[in-house]
């Protein structure tokens, strides 16, 4: 007897259909074991990953404005994430564990294509119960970092910006002007900084930074009013200093007059030789040199002599005017700190602004969609559970066949 032995389709269908409970049950089996095999890998190796860049950090260490030393790794340092612990957001998140674990690192990247440098935050998920709370707690843990630097710039700088509780703790007038003139300069200063980092036409609030330093620069006030306060002596009736200037000027008159009786000798010394007689070169600088030191003791004269006016007068008026225009420059001086505050602030703000590459900040890797799974498990089960089936047939109809033609030998013989 001769049968056709190839693969049939009529015999795969005949084969299912005659053994339905072991193809259903194989199938079930191998769908519920790819299944389960998926949602164990998503319990033990599913990460969040939130990849971001930034325009200043491209180095591994870069300076800030400020010349701190900045590396992209300083996002997830112990410090920077410990510091999320205030936050009562993330009260239910183990931070602790991970720092323990280990289970948060950053990476670098560079696409030559785009000759763009971009970094990527890995992060377990096993810390957090939803998707939601691992992109809140990756997005504070990036700004949190840039107001930590803030922090430090006002702390590690030793020069004291708040010059307002000195300048009104300040006793006399001199060091109410000494506040303001140390001030002016510490604000030039800062500036001159700015502008060796990032250049005398850079922009920040829609001015350069040549501006606001210019602005400082060109604030002559402070030294009108030092110039004022060397002529005048603003303060009630005192006859103790009154007297003290009276004497001062007694002191320089009388040096005065020892040097004009030293010039008039010089001179009659000269017309002794002849009446005629030319000045030697020598007498000559030296008459100048003593005419010099004459004038100038004639201008320290009428200084003390305005003083010792001011001294025994209450001149209320015109220092009440002096004390205006003092105050008034503090005033001009806070809001130019302020000026500088606001600078300093944008600039660090561009500095370390973080653009994450993906809308929804993070993406979930090392898990697999069960849907996927299960689909892919049961394609599989259908699969080795149509051959299985299909075996168990062809073996039955081979031997079926072989029973058969042991039978019609019998016959024939």
């Amino acid at each position: 007897m001769q049968e056709n032995s190839g693969f049939k389709f009529s015999d795969l269908i005949c084969s299912i259909l005659k053994r339905k409970a072991l193809f259903i049950i194989v199938a079930l089996i191998i769908t519920i074991a790819g299944t389960s095999l998926g949602v164990l890998n998503n319990k033990q190796n599913p990460q969040y990953e939130a990849e971001f860049t930034n325009s200043f950090l491209q180095g591994e260490d870069t300076s800030l404005p400020n010349g701190i030393k900045l590396s992209y790794t300083d996002f997830v340092a112990e410090e920077t994430i410990k510091a999320l612990k205030s936050d009562a957001t993330f009260n239910d998140v183990d931070i602790d564990k991970i720092i323990e674990d280990g289970d948060i690192n950053i990476t670098k990247n560079f696409d030559k294509d785009k000759n763009l440098t971009s970094f990527t935050i890995t992060i377990s998920a096993k810390h957090f119960k939803d998707v939601s709370v691992a992109r809140s707690f990756i997005k504070k843990l990036t700004s949190i970092l840039s107001n930590n630097v803030l922090d430090k710039k006002l702390v590690e700088n030793s020069t004291d910006y708040d010059f307002s509780k000195n300048y009104s703790e300040a006793v006399s007038y001199e060091e109410k002007i000494q506040y303001l003139s140390s001030q002016k300069s510490l604000l030039s200063s800062q500036y001159a900084v700015l502008i060796e980092n990032h250049g005398a036409h850079f922009f920040v609030n829609n001015r350069t930074l040549s501006h606001y330093k210019a602005e400082v620069d060109n604030f002559a006030k402070i030294k009108t009013l030092s110039e004022e306060l060397d002529v005048k002596y603003f303060a009630p009736y005192d006859a103790e200093l009154a007297a003290t200037f009276e004497t001062k000027i007694k002191v320089l008159q009388s040096r005065q007059q020892v040097l004009k009786d030293t010039l008039e000798n010089i001179k009659n010394d000269v017309l002794s030789l002849a009446p005629n007689a030319s000045i030697s070169i020598n007498d000559m600088s030296q008459i100048i040199e003593i005419n010099k030191q004459i004038a100038d003791m004639d201008h320290q004269i009428s200084v003390l002599e305005m003083k010792m006016t001011n001294a025994k007068t209450e001149n209320l008026k015109e220092r009440d005017s002096f004390v205006e225009s003092l105050d008034q420059s503090k005033l001009q001086l806070e809001e130019m700190t302020n000026t500088y505050y606001k600078t300093l602030e944008s600039i660090y703000a561009n500095a370390l602004r973080v653009s994450f590459v993906n809308p929804s900040v993070v993406s979930t890797t090392g898990e697999v969609s069960i849907i996927v799974v299960s689909g892919v498990s049961l394609l599989v089960g259908i699969i080795l559970s149509s051959f299985i089936t299909y075996c168990a047939y062809a073996i039955e109809k081979k031997n079926s066949l072989s029973k058969e033609d042991k039978q019609e030998n019998k016959q024939v013989a």
